[in-house]
């Protein structure tokens, strides 16, 4: 049998073969392949290499996600970080403002083979004598129907030009129980149970809303669920008229299945009061303000000239929420005051990465605990429990 030649690089067939190999990886998560998804598509020798910014990726993939909601610039960058590391990806970091270029593996094209089994003549899937499915005589055409809720679709779709659309593909199908087991659908690995906390919670308004809350989740969704449960036992109990019960959008927001069940009012004013704190607003806070230590990513840094100098912008990943915000370091500036205040800082933030010295600002772009202090931020070292990357 002859060796089949490998996939040219760059072509549809090798950017096809890639996108396939990765979900093999038991190391591989959605992240990853939203992430090598969106390489292959946007790679092209000639339009700079998958030339990039984290920015520019969050972006796209969260346009393309039907849901809205897409990746945070954490999970991007993580996952970039990982795909270069397993040999999908060669990074070739960027300087100042520019991006860094990501080539794909195009060698890695060449370990997937035909299947040693098969013939250029005959047929490899033979007739099982001993099969059990029997036609059925009485089918007709009403006999087949459609399942309303299938999922659609997610594999990696293809164009008739030389492109791999950033349509991703979830996890395989999970196979449905073995007999004897109750029956359920087949649906994604990654199921969002969703539809499960809707049917719990008692009170069905604002759905897309609730969606698109129930996406940002991190936490126990078994917990979550069961919660809720609670809580809907609780005002079943009570006779508490829906209108008073929170959405569901507010109280997953609020992250309320953490405390303790509501105070049923007898009264119409406490009715009134209670309601309106359960459906207010989540308070919206800015996490550039915030003087709580944590762990942020830090996934842009560049070299900007001001009017008086020259400043370093830093952009900043929160860890738990899909957020990024700058901070300016002053690194040379006429005010003498200025630049030593910017100088102490920036020598604060290298001494928490680890580093001897910078000679590119790529070299910034790693967790670091931060904490404001006023004006500035204080730095010290990620500690390794939090640099530990939830499953």
């Amino acid at each position: 049998m002859t060796q089949p030649k490998a996939a040219k690089p760059e072509s549809l067939e090798a950017k096809f073969h890639l996108l396939a190999m990765l979900p093999y990886d038991k190391r591989a998560k959605r992240k990853h392949s939203l992430v090598f998804g969106f390489i292959l598509d946007w790679y092209h020798s000639t339009y700079g290499d998958a030339l990039a910014s984290v920015r520019h990726i969050v972006a796209t993939i969260k346009e393309r996600d039907p849901s809205g909601v897409g990746l945070y610039a954490g999970d991007v960058h993580s996952a970039l970080t990982d795909l270069v590391s397993w040999g999908y990806l060669t990074q070739h970091k960027g300087s100042g403002r520019t991006a860094s270029r990501y080539v794909p593996a195009w060698d890695k094209t060449s370990s997937v083979h035909k299947t040693p089994n098969t013939t250029e003549d005959e047929i490899s899937v033979r007739k099982n004598q001993n099969t059990s499915v029997r036609e059925t005589p009485n089918t007709n055409g009403d006999s087949v129907h459609k399942i309303p809720n299938e999922d659609p679709p997610t594999g990696p779709g293809l164009q008739t030009r030389e492109h791999v659309v950033g349509n991703m593909f979830d996890a395989a199908p999970v196979a449905p129980p073995a007999v004897g087991l109750e029956a359920t659908a087949a649906g994604p690995a990654s199921g969002d149970r969703f539809a499960e906390f809707w049917s719990v919670w008692p009170r069905k308004h604002g759905k897309k809303k609730a969606q698109a809350e129930w996406a940002k989740l991190d936490g126990d969704i078994s917990a979550i669920i069961a919660a809720a449960r609670t809580w809907s036992d609780h005002y079943a109990k009570n006779g508490v008229d829906k209108k008073w019960i929170p959405e569901p959008a507010n109280w997953l927001k609020g992250e309320r299945w953490d405390e303790d069940l509501p105070i049923i009012h007898g009264d119409a004013k406490g009715a009134a009061i209670a309601k309106a704190k359960a459906n207010a607003p989540a308070k919206k806070t800015d996490p550039a303000r915030n003087t709580e230590p944590r762990v942020v990513d830090i996934i842009e840094a560049d070299l900007v000239d001001t009017d008086t100098g020259k400043d370093i912008v830093l952009s900043f990943s929160e860890r738990n929420t899909p957020t990024t915000w700058e901070h300016r370091i002053t690194i040379e500036d006429r005010n003498i005051d200025r630049q030593q205040k910017g100088g102490r800082e920036f020598g604060h933030l290298v001494a928490a990465l680890g580093l001897a010295s910078v000679d590119d600002t790529s070299e910034l772009l790693h967790p670091v605990t931060v904490r404001r202090q006023g004006s500035e931020l204080e730095y010290a070292p990620a500690n390794d429990n939090d640099l530990r990357e939830a499953a």
